[in-house]
């Protein structure tokens, strides 16, 4: 019975398997999974990046912390050589 129902012809005569609506149905659930996926490795990748982000923010803090310390030393050498 299943069988017989697949095979049958719409109203227009077409395989019921070939209908545009049984295509588009199958276009959309394809879609949809192949969209699912990518937004899933999207998601991951915005993920990667935002930790990325997060170690050069912390890399520019920490050279500029260096870069602080430095001119402090330098400041405090210069003073210290000209006696001021």
């Amino acid at each position: 019975m299943l069988s017989s129902t697949l095979t049958a012809a719409d109203a227009a005569g077409n395989p019921v398997l070939a209908s545009p609506t049984v295509i588009t149905i199958v276009i959309v659930v394809v879609v949809a999974l192949l969209l699912r996926r990518s937004l899933r490795v999207l998601a991951r990748t915005f993920a990667d990046v935002m930790g990325m982000v997060k170690v050069m923010a912390n890399l520019a803090m920490t050279a500029l912390l260096l870069v602080g310390v430095l001119g402090l030393i330098a400041v405090w050498a210069f003073v210290s050589a000209t006696g001021a």
